[in-house]
């Protein structure tokens, strides 16, 4: 997978840039000491491998269509994610403006080109389009590859 690092008082700088070009951006960070891998490794049984990294954990995810903080986003403009299911006719969509903290959920009746759902799309201009995996019809999922591509991210 990709890395890169960069020091935690740029964090912000250069986090934000990374998600405006799309990218997202994962934050990590030491959760111990040198001292407390010591003493954990004191611990372990004789014979049994020694850590030689203190433990880090990711600890922040941040993607275009999830930041809040005003540092990654233009708080003038909404930052929509938008997430979508579908049961044959109906289609169902929540979605979040993280700019304004607020949420929208609804469902409506559509046509087999989804003009509706096209046209929210257009209105919206979600950052981020999530949904169920497996769950979308195949019409469905060929129009948010070719409508949307780069907004699209599927949930395991």
């Amino acid at each position: 997978r990709r890395h890169t690092g960069f020091p935690e008082m740029g964090f912000d700088k250069y986090a934000a840039e990374f998600v405006r070009l799309g990218y997202k951006v994962a934050r990590v960070e030491q959760v111990e000491t040198p001292q407390q891998l010591a003493e954990r490794n004191k611990k372990k049984a004789r014979g049994e491998k020694k850590e030689k990294c203190v433990r880090r954990e990711m600890l922040q995810i941040l993607t275009p269509g999830t930041v809040s903080d005003d540092t990654f986003i233009d708080t003038k403009d909404a930052n929509f994610t938008l997430s979508i299911f579908e049961d044959k006719e109906t289609v169902g969509v929540a979605f979040v403006d993280t700019s304004r903290l607020k949420f929208f959920v609804g469902q409506f009746s559509d046509d087999c080109f989804k003009s509706r759902l096209r046209t929210l799309v257009a209105q919206l201009q979600p950052k981020e389009i999530v949904y169920p995996r497996d769950t979308l019809s195949k019409r469905m999922q060929m129009i948010l590859r070719t409508d949307l591509k780069g907004q699209v991210g599927k949930n395991p």
